[in-house]
């Protein structure tokens, strides 16, 4: 990943819901956070009900031109927005 390609870097506190964002205003990171902790809580819970002795750390969403790699610990979440183009074949 490279730095020009980065569209977004936010991180989000389970103890305080407050996202600071690197690259957007923080009215758009307050929302993207939201969504994508809520996305993330749900596959957090698809993997555990799949294998109780199994965690989820790493989420990794692909859309047409966005990729979005989203971190989750017990005490935060890092949301990654990147802009993606597929390789030429």
């Amino acid at each position: 990943m490279y730095i020009e390609e980065t569209d977004s870097i936010i991180f989000c506190s389970v103890l305080f819901f407050a996202s600071l964002s690197l690259f957007q205003g923080a009215e758009d990171a307050e929302e993207m956070g939201a969504t994508f902790k809520l996305v993330a809580k749900r596959a957090v819970h698809v993997v555990r009900d799949m294998d109780p002795s199994d965690s989820l750390n790493f989420v990794r969403l692909r859309t047409a031109n966005k990729e979005l790699m989203i971190g989750v610990d017990n005490e935060y979440t890092v949301i990654i927005q990147q802009r993606w183009t597929p390789a030429a074949v």
